[in-house]
């Protein structure tokens, strides 16, 4: 995670006025430099809201009202059993 002092440096090099709020502002796109960070800059933000997308209590609950409602239905038919069966590959014999 090196990208906000990378665009510190970039700003500070090209001496982006700090009132600008963009990271890299429009004119600096044109940059290889410039567009590259921006890019990330996108990425990364994409990503982190991605993984702290709000989660209602309420899915959390529904969630689990649904498991309990298909555990505890009736079963149709017999279990699986594992009796007599081993685990592991067949004796090669």
């Amino acid at each position: 995670m090196r990208l906000a002092p990378e665009v510190d440096v970039f700003r500070d090099r090209y001496k982006v006025e700090p009132t600008q709020t963009q990271a890299i502002p429009e004119a600096y796109l044109e940059r290889t430099v410039g567009s590259e960070l921006a890019a990330r800059g996108a990425a990364l933000q994409k990503t982190q809201a991605q993984i702290t997308l709000p989660r209602s209590p309420e899915a959390g609950r529904q969630k689990l009202a649904n498991c309990a409602r298909r555990d505890a239905g009736p079963r149709t038919g017999p279990r699986p059993t594992n009796k007599g069966k081993r685990s592991g590959p067949p004796d090669s014999a």
